[in-house]
This record gives C-alpha cells, structure tokens and sequence, in this order.
C-alpha cells in the first residue's frame, strides 16, 4: 500500500434502461429496435421471448416477472450479450450457449452493443412447481438451486445439445401459432427446462457450493471494497447499500464470516495497513492517518492505541531510528 493513491471515477458510460418485464405480455426493449414477450403457465412455468436488435451500446436493468425463487434456463440462439449479476460477476453470453440459473435478488443486467441482432429463449418455473415434477434425487442432485433456506445467485454454463437448440428453436416456430398455440408453446417451454436440468445433472458439475449464496459473496465483496481504497470515507450504512441490504444484516453476517462486526473489521484493516505504514518510517503520522481514512490526527492516534496499546508516534520513531540493513 502506498500513500495518496484513489479510485477513479469512469466516463463515457453506455446508457442505462430500465426493463420492467412485470405487468404485461408484450414490452418494446429500450435501446433496441423489437420485442420481448412473456407468457405464463399456470402457477409456476414462465416463457420469456426476445428478438431485438441494439440501437445503440446500452444496458437493460431487468425487474423480473416472478417475486419467489426460481430455476430457469435460457439460450441465445442468436447473438451476444455481457450479463450482469447482482454479485458483479459478469457472463458474456454467446449464441448457442446455454445456463442454468437461479438469481433471488433483483439487479440483473444486460450489456448490448449497438447493431447486435439477439434472439432469446428463457423458460423459468418456481420451487414449487418444480418440486412437483421432478424426482427427489434430482432436486438433491441440484444442491444449492433447491435451497429456500437462504438467497442465492447461481449460474451454470450446460452443454448445448441438438435437442436443446431444436427445441428452443420451435418456440419462435410459425407451427406454434393456431388455435393450440398456448399448449403448443407450454409443453415445449416444459421439455426445453426439463432437458437443461437433465444436461446439469449429467454434467455432475452442480454441487451446493456451486450455487453460491448472494450473502457470502455480499461480504467478500465489502471486504474487497474496503480493502481497494482504505482511504475512503465508507460507512457501514454506504457499504450495506452497495450490495443491497441494510446495514444491521450486513454487521450480523459480518460477525457469521469474520467474528467482527463491519465496523469494527473497516477499523482493524485500517489500522494494521496503518501499522505497516509507520514500521515501514517513511511517513508522518499525520500523512499515515489521512492515507487510512482518518481526517483527524487525534482521532487517529487514540483508536490505534486502544487497538496496539501504544502511541503511533512511537512507532514511528522507533522505525526512524533502527539502523538500515544494507
């Protein structure tokens, strides 16, 4: 860690929409030219539709139709997309790549670049329904995507076969249309999930690690956030609101994680980068508490004396005045 070093804002940013699939059947896609419908089978079997071409380089922040866990699978059969999770990570979906997913919280976007056609299937069912329809194996084989006991964001890249892409093909079919168009398009949305799940499964790569929960990694990226610039004037309050929660569940699974609350674990980075600052005797105190985030000295010296149980200044002169090793 060096002295003087923070973040930099970026420029130039891509317009951001914000894409409610809540409340309708047909949207227009903000930023593109064409359609994405969503249709509903009974309780539980969502279909979403997609055919649009980017406008522009935009994103879309997508509030989706279901309020209740899900699993879903989905497939761009033509063009490229960069989704973004509400955990950060990033997934440059490709044509013909399929996922498995179940993401809990709200915050999901999709990057487009200007001039790319996509075409997008995405089938969607809730616990229950799920439940009802599947093999108890096959929920346990599933692990972490069945757990209703914690939030979770969970993605899987799932090999494309002939019959999934064959399947996900007939949903944009003209034969679909006709007056059994809705029995039509049910029982392929079904087949399509059903035979994502049975490619996951048969990949023997899904395990409840795999699923990782939205809570764990709200942490970890807390703590890389305070760890990137310790000079910030971050708050539990403005740290809670970066990833979603409210600041007393955000202190509560700090504890669960580190044995510290937030606020406490920001004070202990802080001060052991400020320890290794001052043994290091090539700054101030004053310099040293500024670059760990304490604009006031006095502030500075009491709380790394409650946590080391000595002065700053003193290590500081004791650094100054032990001989260099050649």
């Amino acid at each position: 860690m060096s002295v003087g070093q923070g973040g930099r804002g970026s420029g130039g940013e891509a317009p951001l929409y914000p894409f409610d699939l809540k409340g309708g059947k047909l949207f227009a896609v903000p930023g593109a030219h064409g359609r994405f419908t969503t249709m509903r089978f009974g309780e539980g079997l969502l279909l979403y539709l997609g055919e649009f071409q980017a406008l522009e380089s935009c994103t879309l922040a997508v509030n989706p139709t279901l309020d209740e866990p899900w699993v879903g699978g989905s497939l761009h059969l033509v063009g490229s997309t960069v989704m973004e999770l509400p955990d950060g990570r990033k997934i440059a979906r490709r044509g013909q790549q399929t996922l498995l997913s179940r993401i809990d919280r709200p915050g999901t976007c999709f990057h487009l670049t200007e001039g790319e056609l996509v075409r997008h299937v995405s089938v969607v069912a809730t616990l229950p329904w799920l439940r009802a329809r599947l093999e108890a194996e096959v929920c346990g084989r599933m692990g972490g995507y069945f757990d209703e006991t914690r939030e979770v964001c969970a993605v899987n890249t799932i090999a494309t076969t002939s019959r999934i892409r064959g399947l996900a093909t007939s949903l944009f079919s003209p034969r679909t249309m006709g007056v059994a168009r809705g029995m039509r398009l049910e029982g392929a949305a079904a087949l399509f999930l059903s035979d994502v799940i049975e490619s996951a499964c048969e990949d023997g790569r899904l395990s409840p690690t795999d699923a990782a929960d939205w809570q764990g990694v709200a942490v970890q990226a807390v703590i890389e956030r305070i760890r990137a610039n310790l000079s910030a004037p971050n708050t539990v309050e403005f740290l809670a609101a970066q990833v979603g929660i409210s600041a007393n569940r955000l202190n509560r699974l700090f504890v669960e994680a580190t044995g510290l609350n937030c606020a406490a674990f920001l004070r202990a980075e802080r001060l052991t980068a400020a320890q290794e600052l001052l043994a290091g005797g090539e700054y101030s105190v004053k310099e040293v508490a500024v670059a760990v985030g304490y604009a006031h000295v006095g502030n500075f010296s009491r709380a790394y004396r409650a946590q080391f149980g000595e002065p700053p200044s003193r290590v500081g002169a004791h650094s100054r005045s032990s001989p260099k090793s050649a």
